[in-house]
């Protein structure tokens, strides 16, 4: 039998064994139910709405270059259309998003350094822990997709064939209608790759992708807001992470933002490089160190409002690309060995360890929420009465909420059994879970259940309507859901 050689193969043979080595890092995406992330049941959530016509369902903030585009919940609508729950719907377009991200890396990695540099870079992306902390313990859906349409615009870049401008085109649109806010970075990062690159006809591609998706998405209708979330520190991007004290991840466990493997796999393709005049790597790396600096708390505190606006995750997740592109354009000009190359693919799946067993949770998810309290968007998802309230028994009702940013005070739940007069006869005043599960406990994204039981008076009237709402005990102030301080969550059929 005849040895087969990689470098001898087609693409789809590259392809299939990249999928196969990165299969550990999407194949969680079969377990029941969702990653326990700090988005919870938001992406669910919003597909519904976007069904509905009301999207975005759960939105923190009203700036639309940061919230969700269009595209991902647009394929997870055609598996819907197929027979699909919202839940797997959700899952399957992050894991075509994955595939073609794997895909793209393949094509760019062929590019750099043949099938070898191929298989490198789709596992150097599919491993990153920075990609699956996004994925597992950020719950990101529109960042994938995003980083995945950039994976085919830096291949179109480097290749510059007319199919290959096409191509590029489509996938900034991708970018730009998956998330505007990573659209408009990538625009620019690609663009002066195109110019250090000297590659006038791919630039002109970028260019026309990044207008039309511009254009169909129209971030420009709603203000940019500058992001106040913590920013990254140095050390984050150079500490290796996850080493100790962390076996799986979930919503509690902390983004890793290391850089560190991309870029010293760099410095060492770098240094065993065998032509002295090879240059291939310093665009990819040179733009990538540029975006890596923006994200630092120290450069981007000082930068104009407008360049403060991306969250610096998002802009690592296009920085990542750029380096590890960089790393296997050094890698496959020295000599790279296939016991040094097999030893290079263990070290990437090794850092990545604890991100391949996460936790997911199953839990039921309305088509819309019931209720959304406060300015720190406190969600009640759901409210099931048991059965109607009557004189003489203990009435009781399920509630499901969930909070989409740390909760600032232990606020106290209020349930009154009202007549139809307006009177209360009965009524619930207390904490969650019997005070078990304060709010400040809840982590963003968590789903919490609770039972509220009520004892109703035998001679009370006939019970005619049940309101809910959230207040502070120590001023007493209750919380708006929409233009009201509480809201029904039964009422008599006349």
């Amino acid at each position: 039998m005849s040895r087969i050689h990689l470098a001898q193969s087609p693409w789809w043979a590259a392809f299939v064994l990249a999928c196969i080595l990165t299969l550990p890092a999407w194949i969680m995406l079969s377990r029941p139910g969702l990653p326990a992330s700090r988005q919870g049941p938001r992406p669910v959530l919003n597909m519904y709405a976007v069904e509905r016509g009301d999207y975005p369902a759960v939105a923190v903030t009203p700036d639309r270059w940061h919230t969700d585009g269009f595209w991902p919940y647009t394929v997870a609508r055609m598996a819907r259309s197929m027979g699909a729950d919202g839940v797997q719907a959700i899952k399957i377009s992050l894991g075509l998003a994955m595939i073609l991200l794997v895909a793209g890396s393949v094509s760019w990695g062929i590019g750099l350094g043949g099938l070898w540099g191929g298989i490198l870079l789709a596992v150097l992306m599919a491993f990153s822990p920075l990609l699956l902390s996004s994925m597992y313990a950020e719950g990101e859906l529109a960042g994938i997709w995003a980083l995945a349409g950039f994976m085919w615009a830096g291949w179109a870049l480097q290749d510059s064939r007319r199919r290959s401008l096409l191509v590029g085109a489509l996938a900034m649109i991708i970018i730009w209608n998956a998330r505007p806010g990573m659209g408009l970075w990538a625009s620019a990062a690609l663009a002066l790759l195109a110019m250090l690159q000297r590659r006038p006809a791919a630039l002109i591609g970028v260019l026309a992708g990044a207008v039309t998706g511009f254009v169909l998405t129209q971030p420009w209708t709603r203000p940019l807001s500058v992001f106040t979330g913590p920013g990254i520190h140095l050390a984050q991007l150079l500490e290796p992470g996850w080493l100790w004290e962390v076996s799986s991840i979930d919503r509690s466990t902390a983004i890793n933002f290391s850089l560190a493997l991309p870029l010293a796999l760099l410095l060492v393709g770098m240094w065993t490089i065998r032509e002295a005049k090879e240059t291939t790597w310093r665009p990819y790396a040179l733009v990538g160190v540029l975006l890596a600096l923006l994200s630092l708390q120290s450069v981007n505190a000082h930068l104009p409002s407008v360049l403060q606006s991306i969250n610096p995750a998002g802009l690592l997740l296009l920085t990542l690309p750029l380096l590890a592109a960089a790393a296997t354009a050094a890698w496959a000009r020295s000599d790279l060995h296939v016991p040094l190359w097999s030893a290079l693919l263990l070290l990437v799946m090794l850092n990545a360890s604890p991100a391949l067993s996460p936790r997911f949770e199953r839990y039921d998810i309305p088509e819309q929420a019931v209720a959304q309290f406060g300015a720190q968007s406190l969600m009640l998802l759901s409210a099931q009465p048991a059965a109607p309230p009557q004189p003489g028994t203990a009435w009781s009702v399920d509630l499901s909420w969930v909070a989409w940013e740390p909760v600032d005070f232990d606020y106290n739940l209020f349930v009154h059994i009202l007549d139809a007069q307006g009177n209360k006869i009965a009524q619930f005043d207390g904490q969650p879970q019997q005070g078990k599960r304060p709010m400040t406990g809840w982590q963003p994204g968590e789903v919490i259940a609770d039972r509220i039981q009520i004892a109703i008076p035998a001679d009370a009237p006939t019970p005619r309507r049940v309101l809910l709402g959230v207040y502070n005990w120590n001023d007493g102030r209750r919380l708006a859901a929409g233009e009201q301080d509480a809201i029904v969550i039964w009422e008599a059929q006349p």
